[in-house]
């Protein structure tokens, strides 16, 4: 009876540990090693509909699934049939500043994110997080002022603070 008991729970765990999590994604260990006939690959063309030619750092290439909307990619390839890779541009949607490429950050845009150009001197600006601005949700984000640059008030020509705040040099 105790033979049965273990001989049926092992049957039962031993798929469960052949599970990993690798970016959001479940996986078998074989999609993760690239074990498995077939699965090595030197480029795309190698994988089946679905999958891509991965390969981390020096360690041989191998065949993963495909990488769903809204998750990080490098090349359309990369991206499950019907969906595109967007890296990064100015207007393109993203979910965190990273997605961005240089000079760009990412800013929310109506109910959306999309890569918007870091502010330079003299722009308009806004100092989001401080306690002396109201804590309302902006529809039109900017990105923060670029390196050098504070956010502050403009000064008029008469000497005294406007609301505007501008990109200024520190």
């Amino acid at each position: 009876m105790v033979l049965v008991t273990l001989l049926g729970l092992s049957w039962f765990c031993s798929p469960l540990a052949a599970l990993v999590l690798d970016f959001n994604n479940i996986k078998s260990s074989a999609d993760v090693q690239g074990a498995g006939k077939g699965s090595l690959c030197a480029s795309d063309r190698d994988c089946s509909e679905g999958k891509f030619c991965f390969a981390f750092h020096d360690e041989r290439s191998f065949c993963a699934t495909c990488r769903r909307v809204r998750r990080r990619c490098q090349r359309s390839s990369v991206c499950c049939p019907g969906t595109v890779c967007v890296n990064g541009q100015e207007g393109e949607s993203c979910l965190r500043t990273s997605d961005c490429g240089p000079g760009l950050c990412c800013a929310r845009h109506f109910w959306t994110k999309i890569c918007k150009p870091v502010l330079r001197e003299g722009q308009v600006c806004s100092r989001r997080g401080h306690k002396d601005t109201a804590q309302a949700p902006e529809i039109f984000q900017r990105c923060d002022c670029g390196p050098g640059l504070m956010c502050r008030s403009q000064v008029t020509s008469n000497r005294q603070h406007s609301r505007l705040k501008v990109c200024q040099r520190i």
